[in-house]
């Protein structure tokens, strides 16, 4: 009993002293001249400014920061960057007593709410680079207002996205998008079936759910789909959305850095590559392009492929009006227009004038904002369980992100900056001729976007069409060598994904027909037949894959009868051949999402 008492009290001694040197330590720090050193001028101001027993959001980034390269793979660079913070990141913890900190990997940081003398300490740390106010980050969209009559997205028509999905038969399946916005609201019917994964970094809620509307509606610009016509630019896209904006449309950029950390690894498992190929993010964080906070997040998302769409911000007509992250030379900056293809009066307009602060690069000097325009003046789309108009850059960002989509799902092998490249190259001028600060390279053009992503004829922007020419358009073929040309193409190409899709199911392969095909040189009926061939091959075959993949799942409908025996050099053969080779394409996509669903909640259950 004595000796504990006596340990008692040395215990009590040794505390006592170690919380004095605690105390005189930082005492030293407070008063030592230049105290506040490895901090930002902003969190400099507010240290100053705050009371002892105030707490202040702050984010530590480590000195010590991963930089894996490309040719590791995308479970190479996650285990990176894993690797790394769990190496550096302990003995801080340990030096600096902080209260329920949050650890991150995608950047090597740390975020806390911390007394004043808890940020010296942490900023006096030989392991921190530096310490920065945790940022405000806030949506990009006005009020709602009283939802028109029926679910009506007429941007779809404005960046010919119906055109595209009958040209090419290519909806987005098979493509992850993410989302980083104020939720979704899972249940509505234009959402139902196309969420394929959720995190909340608020709230943890394990369920779906949205307490303001903007991430619903967003996410049915991206790829909503439902009973009625679709809203979504892609909807045969899957969505990843996860919730850091809070319902009274802010946030803070703990928690998008957290919800983007999520999005690059969601199931956990390196291994597996289930991050989104497109991240839209419809919110802005501060007035000046040269804040670099969330630069190295967008650098990492770089690494692995992904594109990085951005509202451009509503701060116009101003010039130079473009601000962070959206300003960023990795950020896809959308600007918002009107119904007459005006550039909208609240869309911010550039050049950016970048100063290069971290030192990454470009050089410094004038950076062309924003990158595309979009439809964004009464978008509507799903809403409160309904649908209702939203105006903002916010509402653009999204119709942008889905067109990536259908880039992406029409040509899974390009890179993020060549999909980048081709939504520039194909956009339809609005303003002067060539890219200007106010509309960039100009609207985004699903369909030519989508045709130079399959390699097919008629990638070029195009002037703008009037809907009855539109409508003509789409419903006249013509027997050309060109026309055929293309049929084949779309013919082959649903073959050959099929193909990798048996392979990577382990099912046996259906019957091809497609072999070593010479160019097509002449219009001939045994090059339209041959055609004909290899479109139903590729429809039955998908249509076998599909079934097995989901079972009583109901296909899209089926393409116009073929003929049997004989096949004429006609238009309305031509015609024939083209639906049922899109509709092949639409099978193998529907198949190749299926698929993908599927894998994705297998991984889950297996880490559940």
């Amino acid at each position: 009993m004595t000796r504990t008492r006596a340990a008692r009290g040395q215990a009590r001694r040794a505390a006592s002293c170690a919380a004095a040197a605690l105390a005189c330590a930082v005492g030293a720090a407070a008063l030592a001249p230049g105290a506040n050193a490895g901090v930002t001028p902003e969190l400099d101001q507010v240290l100053r400014a705050s009371l002892p027993i105030e707490r202040i959001p702050v984010v530590a980034t480590l000195r010590e920061q991963a930089s894996p390269s490309q040719a590791e793979g995308p479970a190479g660079i996650v285990q990176a960057l894993e690797r790394t913070a769990s190496r550096t990141q302990p003995g801080l913890l340990a030096r600096v007593a902080l209260t329920s900190p949050r650890a991150f990997w995608l950047v090597n940081a740390v975020a806390t709410t911390a007394l004043p003398l808890q940020v010296r300490l942490l900023a006096a740390d030989p392991a921190v680079a530096v310490v920065d106010l945790d940022p405000a980050v806030a949506i990009q969209s006005g009020p709602k207002r009283l939802a028109q009559a029926g679910p009506l997205n007429r941007g779809l028509e404005a960046i010919g996205a119906r055109q595209a999905w009958r040209a090419t038969g290519v909806t987005g399946a098979s493509v992850r998008v993410g989302s980083i916005d104020t939720g979704v609201d899972a249940r509505h019917p234009a959402l139902a079936g196309r969420i394929a994964g959720w995190r909340d970094v608020i709230a943890g809620r394990a369920a779906p759910y949205d307490d303001n509307g903007h991430g619903t509606h967003t996410a049915g610009v991206i790829a909503g789909g439902g009973p009625g016509a679709p809203v979504g630019v892609a909807p045969g896209a899957k969505l990843l959305v996860a919730k850091a904006i809070r319902g009274d449309g802010r946030g803070m950029g703990s928690d998008v850095l957290a919800a983007a950390q999520w999005l690059t690894d969601p199931d956990g498992n390196p291994a597996t590559a289930d991050f989104p190929s497109v991240v839209n993010s419809s919110w802005g964080q501060s007035a000046d392009p040269n804040d670099v906070w969330f630069r190295p997040m967008l650098a990492r998302w770089r690494s692995l492929g992904i594109v990085a769409v951005f509202a451009a911000g509503n701060s116009g007509p101003r010039p130079g009006s473009v601000g962070s992250p959206s300003g960023y030379p990795e950020a896809l900056a959308v600007g918002a227009v009107d119904g007459e293809r005006q550039v909208a009066a609240f869309s911010s307009r550039g050049p950016v004038d970048w100063q290069n602060r971290d030192g990454t690069g470009p050089a410094a000097g004038p950076i062309a904002k924003p990158d595309l325009v979009a439809p964004g003046v009464d978008v509507v789309s799903s809403m409160d369980g309904g649908y209702a108009p939203l105006t903002g850059t916010s509402m653009a960002a999204p119709h942008v992100a889905g067109v990536a989509a259908l880039v992406r799902s029409a040509n899974p092998a390009l890179t993020a900056p060549q999909v980048e490249q081709i939504l520039r190259t194909t956009a339809a001028d609005v303003g002067p001729p060539g890219p200007d600060a106010a509309s960039g390279a100009g609207l985004v053009d699903a369909l030519a976007a989508t045709r130079a992503a399959a390699g097919l004829p008629g990638a070029r922007a195009r002037a703008a069409p009037t809907r009855r020419a539109l409508r003509r358009a789409a419903g006249r073929v013509r027997v050309t060598l060109g026309q055929l040309r293309i049929n084949r193409r779309i013919a082959l190409a649903a073959a050959t994904r099929v193909g990798r899709l048996e392979a990577r199911l382990g099912v046996s392969p259906g019957p091809a027909v497609t072999g070593t095909l010479p160019p097509i040189r002449r219009l001939r009926a045994e090059e339209m037949q041959l055609t004909q061939r290899i479109a139903q091959s590729a429809l039955r075959r998908a249509t076998a894959v599909r079934a097995r993949v989901e079972p009583g799942a109901s296909p899209s409908p089926p393409p116009p009868a073929a003929s049997s025996r004989h096949v004429a050099l006609s238009a309305r053969q031509l015609r024939i051949n083209q639906r049922i080779a899109q509709a092949a394409l639409r099978r193998v996509a529907e198949a190749e999402s299926a698929a993908a669903a599927s894998a994705m909640l297998a991984a889950g259950e297996s880490t559940a």
